[in-house]
């Protein structure tokens, strides 16, 4: 083993504990200058390994597991047997002097599937403890929340990234719940992200697939949404149909999340929609007076709700699609609405995200955002294509102002029949039923190694078995 992978794949780290609540990991020495040497570097194995420490006579050093129990240590090389995944933890006193420092590294066993990991250092009192930024829950009864995991706040964490059964990267950043409603549900989403007064100013890992781009502000691990104790795998997979469409999406990466070296499960790596993402994937200004980005009705916008407004108007007959394509990107928000329309997503009323930038062409553009709700067998049978053209509201999710946009473009005779074409096109190629069928295998197929692990996270959260997932797959496909 040279000293210079020992060098790039080992860390030290200094404790420092702030007000009881901060835990900051800041890089201070490495083994090669306490002639420290290891066996085998953190990363993945496929079985057991006994790991060999050797440290010089002059040096004394005690370590920890995960769940802060001591391992003992004798003579000059320590050993230790690792079963399991572990993050070890290790300090080091030279010559009698305690050095200020604290080593870990995580050793992954027996993981079966290529997915890559992340592992989250924190401490879980803060995170999922009685009162960490986790805990709480949806009176659903009562439409209550309870809880701190509403405040959606921060603490600070240390994260790994390993891929290809090595090691990537690590740094500190910010964790904190991410999502709406479903922060009510068992198991929460996260956001990370860099913070300029403590860690990185970027999270400099390049996990997606189908983009370019080697660092981010923020990056989201999130559960699959209402999805998360059924296929894990429901929005991912309409995303990537999103994306065949050449709409904006979420780029995603399906992962196994760590927190301390204790398997959490499947989780997807995604990008987060804000004004960085805009900037990065279409070059907007991030200056907030030149680039607006909306969610749920929009209305209370004044150019948004002026650009509806200019889309009631009577036009004539071939001036109609030249004068609003003006306005908005036409192609872009037909394709968006027909995505949303085919899958049914009830959901896509006010859990939608659109922009425009006056540093682009001014024109409002959507964004796919959040399928979870979409390919329900409630809506076996729905005329939802018929709810998002209703005058008037029939149901929650058809309120007046999330169906105008779409009544008043189809009012003009051209626009109502590119949608038509566009609609039976894609029927045919991009939404084809094997198309999508096969999507969703394909994302099944990434998971399916990992899914005996995952059912069992955590005292099998949801009481799922392997059977059942298969059941929700095929049920997904149907």
């Amino acid at each position: 083993m040279s000293y210079l992978r020992l060098q790039l794949f080992t860390f030290f780290f200094l404790l420092i504990i702030k007000n009881g609540y901060s835990q900051h990991f800041t890089p201070l020495i490495n083994a090669q200058r306490l002639g420290i040497k290891f066996n085998h570097l953190p990363g993945e194995y496929d079985s057991t390994i006994t790991l060999k420490i050797t440290r010089p006579s002059n040096t004394k050093l005690s370590f920890r597991n995960s769940d802060s129990t001591a391992i003992p240590v004798k003579g000059d090389t320590i050993i230790i047997k690792l079963n399991s995944t572990s993050s070890i933890y290790m300090t080091a006193s030279v010559d009698g002097k305690i050095i200020d420092s604290a080593y870990t590294g995580t050793y992954i066993i027996g993981k079966k599937s290529s997915l890559p990991i992340i592992n989250l250092h924190l401490k879980r009192k803060y995170f999922d403890g009685d009162n960490g930024i986790l805990s709480g829950y949806m009176d659903y009864n009562e439409h209550k929340q309870i809880g701190n995991v509403w405040s959606k706040n921060s603490i600070p964490t240390f994260l790994e990234y390993y891929e290809d059964k090595s090691f990537v990267f690590g740094e500190t950043y910010r964790v904190k719940p991410f999502g709406g409603w479903t922060l009510g549900l068992r198991e929460k989403s996260l956001r990370i992200y860099s913070e300029k007064t403590e860690g990185a100013s970027k999270i400099k890992i390049s996990p997606f697939e189908n983009k370019p781009y080697l660092s981010y502000k923020s990056i989201v691990l999130r559960t699959s949404g209402s999805d998360q104790g059924t296929t894990r795998l429901k929005d991912i997979s309409i995303c990537s149909l999103a994306r065949d469409l050449g709409l904006d999406y979420q780029d995603y990466r399906q992962a196994v999340l760590l927190i301390n070296g204790e398997y959490w499960g499947i989780y997807d790596i995604r990008e987060k929609i804000n004004y960085e993402y805009l900037k990065y994937n279409h070059g907007a200004s991030k200056d907030k007076t030149q680039t607006e980005l909306l969610e749920l009705d929009g209305m209370r916008n004044a150019d948004y709700r002026q650009m509806t407004e200019y889309l009631g108007k009577d036009f004539k007959k071939e001036e109609a699609f030249d004068s609003i394509n003006q306005k908005i990107d036409v192609e872009n928000y037909i394709k968006y609405i027909i995505l949303q329309i085919h899958i049914q997503n009830i959901d896509s009323r006010g859990n939608v995200r659109f922009w425009k930038s006056k540093s682009l062409d001014d024109r409002w553009r959507w964004i796919f955002y959040d399928s979870d709700l979409g390919c329900e067998n409630s809506s076996v049978g729905m005329n939802y294509l018929g709810k998002r053209l209703s005058p008037v509201q029939t149901d929650w999710y058809n309120p007046t102002w999330s169906t105008v946009i779409l009544r008043n473009l189809v009012k003009n005779e051209e626009i109502k029949n590119y949608f038509i074409n566009q609609y039976c096109l894609l029927l045919g190629t991009k939404l084809n039923t094997d198309t999508i069928k096969n999507r969703i295998e394909y994302f099944a197929n990434n998971i399916r190694d990992e899914i005996p692990n995952h059912v069992n996270r955590r005292n099998r959260i949801y009481g799922e078995t392997v059977e059942k997932w298969n059941s929700r797959i095929a049920n997904f496909k149907k």
